[in-house]
């Protein structure tokens, strides 16, 4: 195995494992072979991870999130289920009619924001929630005409995409500074087209979809407001367009071909294939790789870590997946049927760093808002810095070493949970996980 093989794992693991082969520790060969076994080293995750969960529904669940400490999976027949930990779900009351879909659902970082369609996408449904618990319409038939399939929130406004409902659909999209009042924005006047996702970049909306004014085709239109859009043009012209994200540098869509379509400035696109040939209808950004979902009678699983190689994840029969989200700890998929499917990165990565080294040889003081480390006094602490991550992999938190071998890092942000230190040094390495109680 090289090195350039490592470098496109977790840091962590990474700088613990060349940390330990230096030290000549017994335990780095059996520990490398269950990393092998387990796939690490690939852009795979083992089939035995993911986990198929009990979503205690059998209808299709069109989109699942994460937020405010919980996931929330809206589908089929107004249905919203939640659960703290991808595993236990409860079904919430909504207040919808069973012939009512909900598509998609945001947190703002104050409340969930869901939107759907009437049965025969007369008009479109908007609902909100503090909590995930208690639902509110705020649907007006006049003021939502047609169906709404995607939602993304900026940071001070809401931008809802869909259709204009009745016989000749041209796309749309809504805005909404509080999921109350929406204001409607007519993108194209051409007739039998609609979008099905939007995502926010920092500095532009991008949304994407079908155009049928021609035979079948996607479309992709970009806005700095959410308000004036203009359409871009796309070499895969012929393929509908289902999802797009921003991984801080570059945009990632997927069509209903199974190929990928990226793009710097949501300007200019590029096609790539892939190994799946069904459609893929959600593709996400965890902060370290891509991941997407799909399937026509199959569930289909990939995995990328720049958007143009995938990798195929192997999950044997199971029901199609329309939709990926990321806690911070595990992906969630969710698809037709009530299926569900999730992995928890955390168990096949960071979490046999244990394993390789059994260090705890930092002095660790805690206050609610602030951490001191010291090191040992053995360790070359000159010129090294302390890093925070998440047992995901995250980098949180980085600081300086003092020349006394100390360091202050602030933690009043972070949650509750389990999280690994690093001091790392420019030939040396040593690594503490601590807990926080709030």
């Amino acid at each position: 195995m090289d090195v350039n093989t490592f470098d496109k794992k977790l840091v962590p693991l990474q700088k613990t494992i060349r940390y330990v082969m230096g030290m000549g520790h017994k335990r780095i060969f059996s520990a490398i072979a269950s990393l092998l076994l387990a796939g690490i080293f690939t852009n795979s995750f083992p089939q035995s991870v993911w986990a198929a969960r009990n979503s205690g529904s059998t209808v299709t669940l069109n989109f699942v999130t994460w937020g405010d400490n919980q996931l929330v999976a809206v589908g089929d027949s107004g249905t919203i289920l939640t659960s703290p930990d991808g595993t236990n779900w409860t079904k919430r009351t909504t207040g919808t009619k069973s012939t009512y879909t909900l598509n998609s659902v945001v947190w703002t970082g104050s409340q969930f924001v869901a939107v759907g369609d009437s049965d025969i996408m007369i008009f479109g449904i908007v609902l909100t929630s503090p909590d995930g618990i208690t639902w509110t319409s705020r649907a007006s038939k006049a003021a939502y005409s047609g169906g709404l399939n995607g939602i993304t929130w900026t940071g001070n406004q809401l931008v809802a995409v869909g259709d204009s409902g009745g016989t000749n659909t041209f796309s749309k999209a809504m805005t909404s500074p509080d999921g109350i009042t929406w204001v409607a924005h007519t993108l194209r006047t051409v007739s039998q087209n609609l979008l099905h996702s939007v995502i926010w970049t920092g500095t532009q909306f991008v949304a994407v979809g079908s155009d049928y004014s021609a035979g079948s085709g996607g479309e992709i239109f970009t806005s700095p407001d959410g308000v004036t859009w203009t359409s871009q043009s796309i070499s895969s012209g012929g393929n509908s367009i289902f999802s797009v994200t921003w991984t801080g540098s570059q945009l990632v869509a997927v069509n209903n071909v199974g190929n990928s379509i990226t793009s710097q400035d949501g300007i200019h696109w590029t096609e790539h294939s892939s190994p799946s040939q069904g459609f893929l209808q959600s593709v996400i950004w965890t902060g370290k790789q891509l991941v997407t979902v799909g399937g026509s009678s199959s569930g289909v699983i990939l995995s990328s870590p720049d958007g143009v190689n995938w990798t195929s994840q192997s999950l044997g029969k199971t029901q199609p997946l329309l939709s990926v989200t990321w806690t911070g700890s595990q992906l969630v998929t969710v698809g037709d049927s009530g299926s569900i499917l999730a992995i928890s990165l955390q168990d096949s990565a960071l979490a046999l760093i244990p394993h390789l080294s059994s260090q705890n040889d930092i002095s660790l003081q805690l206050t609610p808002s602030q951490l001191l480390a010291t090191m040992p006094s053995s360790f070359p602490y000159q010129n090294t810095r302390a890093i925070i991550y998440t047992l995901s992999g995250y980098r949180l938190i980085e600081a300086r070493v003092s020349s006394t071998g100390s360091v202050i890092m602030p933690i009043s942000a972070l949650a509750s949970g389990k999280y690994l230190l690093e001091v790392d040094g420019p030939n040396s390495l040593i690594t503490q996980f601590f807990n926080i109680s709030r």
